[in-house]
């Protein structure tokens, strides 16, 4: 297979991972290592993480470590050395994610030490090291990391997020803000950075601020995202837009599972929103699909609230 072909099936197989179909990228993947073995490993390893596969992504990154260790002793060119160090670092930094997920804490605090002996302005490693720090509660030690993660010039998108949290479980608003603003900056279509601000912003009171960032998102790609749309009839709750709530609540409907836990929480936007009539039929549906002791609990709270609105 040509050159061309190889990099054409890289291509697809990155491009399956970044949508997140993870079983069609970890079969390109698995079929790249017949032609670029070292590029093959990695990619399955960074599928297993993205799938939460903790054991199958360290598989996949200490074969690649050991890979690019058989490759280094066998070249003495120095570009190619310093090519396979820095594959070397991408595996050690894969080892460390994977580590995580398994809660192996301190081997993968010394997987990210590994990749920062390999360039010590690594971002990805700085940011492995403060979310294994965190973990350990060394709070201040996990900042300073994410403080050096978000240094660079292409600081990760999770670690302004990571900085973000840190700051606001120590009570520093204003700067958990700016690293939660630094992320939106950074990649404004996605979630993660849209509801970490604007729940800090409504916890804060700035309700007005919140919507305004809620409502931005909902309007591009996150239209159809049920966590910013519950986030945005919360924020509508908050303030008493009833009028807006119930078409919120509506779109809401339209993104969520057809099963009890989620129709009950529309019915109760509904009911709250004014339109009495619409939250009973999303009850009465919800009453359909066997709910469990839980959920019909709710839904007989709400149904019996419903019946005080309709008396009144």
């Amino acid at each position: 297979m040509s050159e061309s072909e190889r990099q054409r099936l890289l291509d697809r197989a990155e491009s399956l991972l970044a949508l997140g179909q993870w079983d069609q990228a970890a079969a390109l993947f698995h079929e790249l290592t017949r032609l670029d073995p070292l590029r093959g490993l990695l990619g399955q390893g960074e599928t297993a993480v993205q799938r939460g596969d903790g054991q199958e992504a360290y598989r996949h990154f200490a074969q690649a470590s050991q890979l690019v260790e058989d490759i280094r002793e066998s070249t003495a060119l120095a570009a190619r050395q310093a090519e396979l160090a820095r594959e070397q670092q991408t595996a050690a930094v894969g080892r460390g994610r994977a580590l995580l997920l398994l809660a192996q804490l301190p081997e993968a605090l010394a997987a990210f030490d590994e990749a920062l002996q390999l360039d010590p302005d690594c971002p990805a490693a700085h940011h492995g090291r403060g979310l294994v720090l965190a973990a350990q509660g060394q709070h201040t030690e996990a900042e300073r990391a994410q403080e050096r993660a978000t240094a660079g010039e292409r600081p990760p998108y999770a670690a302004w997020i990571a900085l973000g949290e840190l700051r606001a479980e120590r009570g520093r608003f204003d700067e958990a803000m700016y690293a939660f603003g630094q992320a939106l900056q950074q990649d404004p279509d996605q979630a993660t950075g849209v509801l970490h601000a604007a729940r800090l912003l409504a916890a804060l009171g700035d309700l007005d601020q919140a919507e305004e960032v809620l409502e931005e998102a909902a309007q591009g790609v996150l239209a159809d995202d049920p966590e910013v749309l519950y986030e945005l009839a919360q924020v509508y709750l908050l303030s008493e837009q009833l009028d807006t709530l119930g078409g919120v609540a509506l779109r809401l409907q339209t993104v969520l599972p057809r099963d009890p836990a989620a129709l009950g929480l529309v019915a109760g936007f509904l009911l709250r929103a004014g339109l009495p009539a619409l939250a009973r039929e999303r009850i009465e549906e919800a009453l359909t699909l066997d709910p469990s002791p839980a959920e019909l609990a709710d839904l007989t709270k709400l149904l019996a609230e419903l019946d005080l609105t309709e008396k009144d």
